[in-house]
C-alpha cells in the first residue's frame, strides 16, 4: 500500500496500529497490500473501534482488551489482518473483510476474482491484463 494511504490509517486508528511502533522483528512495519484494499482496511478498523467504543460506553461488563494490529498484508488472494485483542464480534468482522477482499480487486479496489498467474490475487479484468502485459 502507498505510504500516503498507509499514513492516513495509522493516523486514524494509533491505537489499533500502536504496534508500528514497538521493536520488531521486521525492521519497517508496514500494510502489505495493494492500494484498492484501503477502502476495506478502513471499514474494518472504523468498525472495531466502534464497536470498542460503545461496548465500553454501554457495557457495565466491559473487559474487551484493545485491537493491536500485529500484520496486515495479502495471502493467498484475501487481506489477513492478525491482531491480538478483541473477542468473537472482532474476529467475525476480521473473517468477513478477508472474504470480501476476495471479490475486491486489491489494485483498484472494484469488484475483481481470483487470478492466478506467479501467485494468487484478487483482480479485476482490466488489472489483471494490465499485470500480464507487464510480465511480458
Amino acid at each position: 500500500m502507498n505510504n500516503d494511504l498507509q499514513n492516513k490509517l495509522f493516523d486514524n486508528y494509533p491505537v489499533i496500529f500502536s504496534a508500528k511502533n514497538e521493536p520488531v522483528t521486521v525492521p519497517v512495519w508496514s500494510i502489505e497490500t495493494g492500494d484498492g484494499w484501503y477502502h476495506l482496511i478502513d471499514t474494518l478498523c472504523k468498525g472495531i473501534q466502534r464497536y470498542l467504543r460503545l461496548q465500553r460506553e454501554y457495557n457495565s461488563d466491559f473487559n474487551i482488551s484493545p485491537v493491536i494490529a500485529t500484520q496486515v498484508k495479502e495471502k493467498f488472494g484475501q487481506l489477513r489482518f492478525y491482531y491480538t485483542g478483541g473477542d468473537s464480534y472482532v474476529d467475525g468482522m476480521v473473517t468477513i473483510i478477508s472474504h470480501l477482499s476476495a471479490k475486491t480487486c486489491a489494485e483498484c479496489g472494484i469488484i475483481g476474482d481470483m487470478h492466478r498467474s506467479y501467485m494468487v490475487r484478487s483482480l479485476c479484468t482490466i488489472c489483471y491484463e494490465q499485470k500480464a502485459n507487464e510480465e511480458e
